[in-house]
């Protein structure tokens, strides 16, 4: 896990203690719930630098536990407890509903498909139309309930795979019509929180990035068959994503010192030190432009979010970075994507703002195609929870609908 120490206060302690005392019917269950909760904790903290930001934390976990089977709200056990975690409803339940709402809603869905997995899988969905926010439920399935946790996606030959995450940080996976596949081939690092990966050579190729430990610097290649290491880059970059500008894989800052403010593109020769960006971002996006720039979205400067629009080019021959606009609402660790004359935003995590989290979805909406000058930012909906990174893609077939 990205986290190697467990910040818990007594009032933590006594809540573990709680819960264990009693005898619980889904007790493995309960164990793996209260050590997400515990992980979520600890990452939320490492987020904070007020004491109100901390008793935010402090709230959400408190709430987390009283969530798992055995706790507060279900002590019971998973009778009768809506935790995801706890086994979902009957195949004939499910079977139903299936065939109710697909043939309700699918008349009725103009393309293009823009599907969101999230960590939890049973929270996927399908965000219909550019001018149109219509949302309607996923059905994607993997080996465990929050398969996609923390792990980071590629197209490889116009196949959805995701790599690492938090469950099993060496997985390789695809996706084959509503169910993730995984692979015999196995990364050679551990790659979760922070990572990032992207599609290179025509997309017959992804480059996966910044392991979870050791010096947050390495990388490999997957063909689809095998994954391999390759160049390390020269500065850690965990939480500094990937994108591509002028065709080369590049990255920018992170959460460790010595590379915030960095950027390195990758070259075959090895990874190439360029020019300094003027903050020190971390947790942000970053995405390839047509004409060969590369925009960053979102993330966190000094632990506060930031809204800015940053897009690195090329001015007289020289790599520049320069402000290019604001997002509606400030967000961290969201999953970009363009479509046509548009980037869709979906996030991650946001600020607090009276009292209640943010998880805002945003649409940065240019004049035309070559998305060269911003026409309007667009707040088009909300997640309810923080969703890491969620994986997008899109089509023109509709599918896997509940």
């Amino acid at each position: 896990m990205l986290l190697s120490a467990i910040f818990l206060t007594a009032a933590n302690a006594i809540g573990l203690h709680q819960h264990s005392e009693r005898a619980c019917p889904d007790q493995e269950l309960m164990q793996e719930c209260m050590g997400i909760c515990r992980v979520e904790y600890n990452y939320c903290r490492l987020l904070c630098e007020t004491d109100y930001c901390l008793s935010i934390c402090q709230r959400q976990y408190d709430e987390c536990n009283d969530a798992c089977p055995c706790g507060a709200d279900c002590p019971a056990g998973c009778a009768g407890c809506d935790n995801p975690i706890c086994p979902i409803v009957t195949t004939e339940e499910i079977a139903t509903t299936t065939v109710e709402i697909t043939t309700t809603v699918a008349p009725t869905l103009p393309p293009p498909y823009l599907y969101v997995i999230m960590p939890k899988m049973s929270e996927s969905y399908l965000y219909s139309g550019n001018t149109t926010s219509a949302l309607y439920e996923a059905a994607f399935q993997g080996d465990h309930k929050k398969y996609t946790r923390r792990s980071v996606t590629a197209m490889i030959q116009n196949v959805v795979y995701i790599f690492g995450g938090e469950f099993d940080n060496r997985k390789i996976a695809y996706l084959s019509d509503c169910s993730f596949v995984e692979v015999s081939a196995r990364l050679n690092s551990n790659y979760s929180s922070g990572a990032a990966a992207i599609s290179l050579d025509d997309g017959t190729k992804a480059l996966i990035c910044f392991e979870e430990h050791a010096n947050y610097d390495s990388c490999e290649l997957f063909d689809g068959k095998k994954a391999v290491q390759t160049h390390s880059t020269n500065l850690p970059h965990l939480h500094g994503a990937l994108g591509m500008y002028y065709g080369q894989p590049t990255t920018m800052g992170g959460w460790h010192k010595e590379g915030k403010g960095k950027t390195e593109t990758y070259t075959p020769e090895g990874w190439r030190q360029i020019v300094d960006h003027p903050k020190k971002i971390a947790g942000h996006s970053l995405i390839g432009l047509p004409n060969g720039s590369m925009l960053l979205v979102g993330g966190k400067s000094n632990k506060e979010f930031q809204p800015g629009l940053w897009i690195l080019k090329k001015v007289n021959g020289a790599d520049k970075w320069e402000s290019f606009g604001e997002l509606k609402m400030a967000v961290s660790h969201p999953s970009t994507m363009i479509i046509d004359s548009s980037i869709f935003v979906f996030p991650g995590a946001g600020a607090v703002v009276d009292d209640v989290k943010q998880y805002p979805l945003q649409r940065i909406d240019f004049i035309d195609e070559s998305l060269e000058t911003i026409s309007d930012v667009e707040h088009i909906g909300d997640h309810e929870n923080y969703n890491y990174m969620p994986v997008l893609f899109f089509t023109s077939d509709m599918y896997c609908l509940k």
